[in-house]
């Protein structure tokens, strides 16, 4: 077999244009019936290897190495695919027709068929490996066959559904069910997907069974057994030389429904009057994981908490997260702490100092009191101690963000959030509420900043080999769409873009424009996501060369990893390796980006199940919507009360027949004098708030 599959390669080299399957079974010399089929047999084998590529008009050649990049690949709703080449480098268009039968998340190889102004344009040519093998969905039999209709928009609306055989007729799902089916990949691109039934996960009624289905679709880590809780709940601390400030007034500062606190700040004057400290309290979760333990490998296959609308699915069982490594107020409690010397007036920092310490929290507060104390409201019965500590963090932690804008310049994209309100018993959402970031974060953030700059500044000094955190600069090319998108759809200048402080003076001129968010949205959307890595480079929004992540290791396994190199670096124990550290590196970003897109497609969900229930309820749901854009089909729109996007098909929006001008990204109506540009405001509805796509079909109210 060997020396026939050496032998088709010397033919295609031969003939670099490609030979037919026939050409290429004679240039082989398979000619007897026996040569045929193992000649058969070895070509299938090469073509799915990739050591042999179908061209265009039925040739077979060998892959053009130069031409050939492999990754993932992501997949629009329109048909059209993109590849995120491994070796980095511009991401490459797929056209619908070359697409093949890969299907979003697949890993493939793709060749480069075409150089173009917008970028390379590249056809699958092989799947390596595919991303999903089961679906969650709706199921619905109202049309001539089942079907499952996919959580995921990536894929189609609708995918055919079979049933096993001998499936009893109790055990068949019901209309509007969350159901669960296995992938069954077409052949070619010209048969359609289908999935097979598995199993039915519940009837889709509810906020639970939505979040049911999400920790399905996305595989998130099932809880910890009542018998690892119990274990969790007997472990002690592994003992290390620590410094006792359990005397420091220090205080924790979270959401006012946090469970599990992984960051204090202390503060205390020093000898020098012109120089305070302030402590970094970091829960020492390193005490408990030892590495390698049963305990670490649990936490490395979840990488994080994954935070759901009503759920949380913790990275350490609860015992530990919530209560023996979690920085509890009257509690003493093992830290890693980051001490960091300031100058009072400027708000340098002259010098910092990493120790382990024993802490006591003198006081748990949340944001919103900490907000409305540092904007003058009176010492709310917290102790002066405490009170006069948060005054003067308050204040540092302004001194500090003033020294980064002016040294740094980060870019500034603080935006509005909504988050979902919802009850306990039973889970239900109540409402939403918009929050912005406000002096309290900000006073939490810049310590937390400081303290990872530290670590990682340590890091790289010993020569100690860690996770960082890194982001890099957005493409001058994506800059250059989302100007041209400025200027053609809102008909904004926006400048060159060409560095963070010209970014921020752009986006800081907008703040009070109607599209702001979206125009904030949009700029977000030319950057590329943060990762893991184990060779420290530059983070671009943070305009920080050296950063890591160390703050928060009860939710983070990145941050763990951190803490556990370090506490290996106190011990002289035999540290992680550079390769060892970029395996995780590669884990947890991974993960991370699941847990993103599970977050996101649960709060869809969440919203578009709230509304349903409002109209439900005969209540008459009417926002104002902002045009976000302006496409040939109709106009995508973004509620900010809901921080939801929806889309207003042109059939919808009137009688009238409605042309789209790509000069000016508007709809414009044939007969009547009415003009849709971005940036406008319409008063919109509800036409269809469909739950199993977490999608919102909108129209004028």
């Amino acid at each position: 077999m060997s020396s026939l599959r050496e032998q088709i390669i010397q033919a295609l080299r031969e003939r670099p244009q490609g030979l037919r399957r026939a050409e290429l079974r004679r240039a082989a010399g398979a000619h007897s019936k026996e040569d045929t089929r193992e000649f058969g047999y070895a070509l299938r084998g090469m073509l799915q290897q990739g050591d042999v590529v179908k061209q265009g008009r039925g040739r077979l050649a060998l892959p053009d190495t130069s031409k050939n990049v492999t990754g993932n690949v992501t997949v629009h709703a329109r048909g059209f695919g993109f590849l995120t080449p491994d070796a980095g480098g511009e991401d490459v268009f797929i056209p619908p027709a070359k697409l093949g039968n890969a299907f979003a998340g697949d890993r493939v190889r793709v060749q480069i068929v075409e150089q173009t102004d917008k970028g390379p344009v590249g056809m699958v040519t092989d799947i390596l490996q595919r991303g999903h093998t089961r679906l969650t969905g709706e199921y619905v039999n109202s049309g001539p066959t089942p079907v499952i209709r996919p959580m995921r928009r990536d894929y189609p609306d609708e995918v055919e559904l079979i049933f096993p055989r001998r499936l009893p007729m109790e055990d068949y799902p019901v209309d509007g069910d969350w159901i669960v089916a296995e992938i069954l990949f077409p052949d070619t691109s010209r048969q359609a997907l289908r999935g097979k039934y598995l199993s039915t996960l519940n009837q889709g009624a509810s906020l639970t069974e939505d979040m049911d289905a999400i920790v399905a679709e996305y595989a998130l880590p099932e809880p910890y057994s009542d018998a690892e809780q119990a274990a969790a709940a007997a472990m002690t601390p592994r003992r290390i030389a620590r410094e006792d400030w359990s005397h420091l007034t220090t205080v924790t500062i979270d959401p006012v429904d946090a469970k599990d606190f992984d960051d204090a700040i202390s503060l205390e004057m020093t000898d020098n009057p012109d120089i305070v400290r302030a402590g970094v309290h970091i829960a020492d979760v390193a005490a408990y994981i030892i590495p390698d333990s049963d305990w670490d490998r649990q936490a490395r296959r979840r990488g994080f908490t994954a935070y759901l609308p009503g759920r949380t699915l913790p990275m350490l069982p609860k015992p530990l997260a919530a209560d023996l490594c979690s920085l509890k107020e009257g509690a003493p409690r093992p830290a890693h702490s980051v001490f960091l010397d300031i100058d009072r007036q400027s708000g340098e920092i002259l010098s910092t100092r990493r120790a382990r310490a024993l802490i006591h929290v003198s006081k748990r507060l949340n944001f919103s009191e900490v907000e409305a104390f540092l904007a003058g409201r009176k010492n709310p019965g917290w102790g002066d101690d405490v009170a006069a500590a948060v005054k003067e963090l308050g204040r540092l932690s302004h001194l500090l963000r003033q020294i980064r804008q002016r040294k740094e310049a980060f870019l500034d994209l603080a935006t509005t959030e909504v988050r979902v309100l919802y009850s306990d018993d039973p889970p239900a959402v109540t409402g939403f509420q918009e929050s912005r970031p406000n002096p309290a974060h900000q006073l939490v953030e810049e310590f937390m900043l400081a303290a990872n700059v530290a670590v990682a500044k340590e890091l790289i000094r010993e020569k100690i080999p860690g996770l960082f955190r890194v982001h890099g600069t957005p493409k001058s090319k994506d800059v250059d769409d989302f100007r041209a998108w400025v200027r053609s759809a809102l008909r904004l200048k926006a400048g060159k873009l060409d560095s963070r402080g010209s970014v921020n003076a752009f986006l800081h001129e907008i703040t009070d424009h109607p599209a702001a968010q979206i125009i904030f949205n949009g700029f977000l959307r030319t950057l590329p996501r943060a990762v893991y890595a184990a060779a420290c480079s530059e983070h671009f929004g943070l305009g920080k060369d050296q950063y890591t992540h160390f703050t928060s290791p009860i939710r983070r396994y990145a941050d763990l990893t951190v803490h556990q190199q370090l506490w290996r670096k106190d011990l002289g124990e035999e540290l992680l390796s550079q390769e060892e550290c970029e395996a995780r590196a590669k884990e947890v970003t991974a993960i991370e980006a699941i847990n993103d897109e599970a977050y996101f497609a649960a709060l869809d969900r969440v919203k578009i199940r709230y509304l349903n229930q409002r109209r439900g309820a005969g209540e008459k749901v009417v926002f104002q919507a902002v045009i976000s854009r302006a496409t040939p089909d109709g106009l995508a729109l973004f509620i900010p009360e809901l921080g939801l996007m929806g889309f207003a098909p042109k059939t919808l929006l009137g009688e009238d027949d409605f042309i789209y001008a790509a000069k000016t990204c508007s709809l414009r109506a044939r007969h009547a004098d009415r003009v849709y540009h971005c940036g406008d405001i319409i008063s919109v509805r509800p036409h269809k708030a469909d739950v199993a796509r977490g999608e919102l079909v909108l129209r004028p109210a």
